[in-house]
């Protein structure tokens, strides 16, 4: 069981207004598509992080308080058959470093951060401006920002530069890339009127970034990141594995009923049940988590899945080549 815990950015105060605009934002599909356990979504803070109910701190402990929750309240230290995810764009990565801090004080560790352009502007967590180191419970960090020659929000500084410990906590430092602080969080700036260059408002206003090159940024993060993020969930599958954390059974369908046809024979049919993913599915086939692809690539089931092997809904029936 994989555990993901994710905060996103900073916005409108209206909750209504807020999802529209972060339906589709790294942080959310990340959300959205996760299968492969329990997982809890919080907004991040508004503007002026004002608002006790969303605030930076209240939103962390929110996620804390779950991934505690799901880890066992009595339980301290590593649970064989137990990881966790983290993930926060802005505001709300900042909020996760801090979930990484206090989760060390109940010796849980974290497999993977993934940060999207983190920014400590809150009273809340690690002080004010303060860059609260990761802390050394984390095992693996992604970790994008925008890159200063775009001139976006001059007015944010970073976080998440500093480490406890970079021998424990894999992963390169922040990797710049040349768009908005909104697209490497997925929450892309609408075409400006004129066709030049996007406009963020008071006290930043004119970026270096057309909206033509800022898809494209939200395009490469987004490639570059959920890769690395599906390699490290497939790492962590197959650590389980050998460590003898306990392999899920799988209730296996053949089309009609009767007894599953042996290897070699007829077409072997499996039906997807909720909280099923692909490398599941390979671990109980093929004793290999990483052969999710030879399924995936079968082109019935790529016709069926589509281009993203992450997502599966539950009904599909799937060929096991």
């Amino acid at each position: 069981m994989i555990i993901f815990g994710g905060v996103d950015g900073t916005s409108v105060e209206n909750d209504e207004d807020y999802k529209k605009t972060f339906l589709n934002s790294n942080v959310h599909t990340l959300y959205r598509t996760w299968s492969h356990g329990p997982a809890a979504y919080k907004r991040g803070p508004n503007a002026l992080d004002t608002r006790q109910d969303i605030s930076t701190e209240h939103q962390a402990r929110a996620i804390k308080d779950f991934v505690v929750s799901q880890w066992g309240p009595y339980q301290r230290g590593p649970v064989h058959g137990k990881a966790v995810f983290l993930s926060g764009y802005s505001r709300g990565a900042a909020a996760v470093i801090e979930v990484c801090k206090w989760l060390k004080d109940y010796a849980v560790p974290v497999e993977c951060l993934l940060l999207f352009d983190p920014v400590d502007r809150s009273f809340g967590v690690g002080d004010v401006f303060n860059n609260t180191p990761i802390a050394d419970n984390v095992r693996n960090v992604i970790h994008v920002v925008r890159d200063p020659s775009a001139k976006s929000r001059e007015s944010f500084g970073n976080c998440g530069t500093r480490r406890e410990n970079w021998s424990k906590t894999k992963g390169p430092g922040p990797i710049p890339f040349f768009g908005t602080h909104a697209a490497i969080g997925g929450t892309l700036w609408p075409d400006p009127p004129n066709g030049g260059f996007i406009d963020e408002g008071f006290p930043d206003y004119m970026t270096a970034v057309t909206a033509s090159k800022d898809r494209d940024t939200f395009e490469r993060v987004r490639t570059y990141t959920f890769s690395e993020f599906r390699r490290i969930i497939q790492e962590c599958l197959q650590r389980m594995q050998r460590e003898g954390s306990r392999v899920p059974d799988f209730q296996v369908t053949p089309v009609g009923g009767g007894s599953l046809p042996p290897t070699g024979g007829a077409k072997r049919y499996y039906v997807v049940k909720p909280g099923d993913w692909l490398s599941k599915i390979a671990l109980r086939y093929y004793g290999d988590a990483m052969k999710y692809k030879i399924i995936h690539e079968q082109p019935d089931n790529y016709k069926l899945i589509g281009p993203n092997p992450d997502i599966i809904k539950p009904g599909q029936r799937l060929i096991i080549p």
